[in-house]
């Protein structure tokens, strides 16, 4: 599989930066928090409760376990997206990423344009920034039947929690 890279209108650079130990971009049009660092603040009452129920140590190793998997199938995909095939999936990522990265595949075929990958971008907006895009979220869902779809989910349903949580952190 191949992707076709288009070219891109010119993005402006942005330097990433620490301030009271917390990911922030240096941006044209001000200093922005960094999307991950926002959505660190709010963990879900599920995860909250599971993590009651099991323990921290055992929640610890389920999350960095999960964290170093998601990390993996996270650089296959961005590998495959480049143009830079890999071999011996297995071997060099652990047999569970090279298998969810297998089951991927279907719902990568469907991208037909890349404009740019790990980007750090911005959102003026929302005063957020990051190497995530901010204003449009691509998700992959696994149906009954076990074919991929890709949605593009409608940014009015996350943008206006994005605005209150960016208020919450301001007033922290």
């Amino acid at each position: 599989m191949t992707f076709t890279h288009v070219p891109k209108r010119e993005l402006p650079e942005i330097k990433q930066i620490k301030i009271d130990d917390v990911r922030h971009y240096e941006t044209p049009d001000g200093t922005f928090i960094s999307i991950t660092s926002l959505l660190k603040n709010y963990t879900p009452d599920g995860i909250l409760s599971w993590r009651e129920s099991v323990g921290d140590d055992v929640a610890d190793h389920v999350m960095k376990t999960a964290t170093t998997r998601g990390n993996k199938v996270h650089k296959l995909i961005e590998n495959c997206l480049s143009n830079k095939p890999e071999t011996d999936l297995v071997g060099k990522h652990g047999l569970l990423a090279a298998g969810l990265f297998q089951l991927m595949i279907p719902a990568l075929d469907k991208i037909d344009q890349i404009r740019v990958l790990e980007k750090a971008i911005y959102s003026k907006r929302l005063r957020l920034a990051g190497t995530e895009k901010i204003d449009q979220i691509v998700i992959l869902t696994v149906t009954e039947d076990g074919t991929l779809d890709v949605h593009k989910d409608d940014q009015s349903l996350y943008v206006e929690r994005l605005e209150e949580m960016v208020e919450s952190y301001k007033h922290k």
